[in-house]
């Protein structure tokens, strides 16, 4: 009995291993994608700027995406839930509506956990995304498809996997 407790354990934990390994991004935090991301550009915002990489499971069609800020904007350890509130309550300027959002501490430094849907083409597209805050940097991982279409779950990928984000 122990043997095949043993054996079935082996199974799960080497099946997942194979499917999906952890990234480092940006030398500044790790999460995990089918496959490694590719660069996928920098966004200006203000004065800051965003970088971003991705990948996109098309076989599932299923997008994995880590975006990190390239210069640093230090709060005060006071006012970082706010910025964060203000990262979840951006997103509705790009339409998406926010569907649940959980507060807690990655690896001591504080985040969001945040999931949001959005229409596009008579479908839903649902985003589960984590953004923490270290060191003056907004560092976000998501994972995004689209109901009815995908062949996995996002939101069940993004829970699995949650637990491997780290900052460095």
């Amino acid at each position: 009995m122990k043997r095949l407790f043993a054996f079935a354990l082996f199974l799960l934990f080497t099946n997942s291993a194979a499917a999906y390994s952890i990234f480092t991004i940006g030398g500044l935090y790790d999460a995990v994608f089918p496959a490694s991301p590719s660069f996928n550009g920098e966004v200006d915002f203000g004065n800051l700027t965003y970088r971003s990489y991705e990948y996109t499971d098309n076989q599932n069609l299923i997008i994995f995406v880590a975006t990190y800020q390239v210069n640093q904007r230090h709060f005060k350890k006071s006012d970082v839930r706010v910025a964060l509130e203000n990262i979840v309550k951006g997103q509705t300027n790009f339409g998406l509506k926010i569907t649940s959002v959980r507060y807690q501490k990655i690896g001591g430094h504080e985040a969001v956990i945040y999931s949001m849907e959005q229409p596009y083409e008579g479908r839903t597209i649902r985003k589960y995304s984590v953004s923490c805050y270290k060191d003056g940097r907004f560092l976000t991982w998501t994972v995004q498809d689209m109901a009815s279409v995908s062949t996995l779950s996002a939101k069940l990928l993004f829970q699995k996997y949650l637990p491997y984000f780290s900052v460095k």
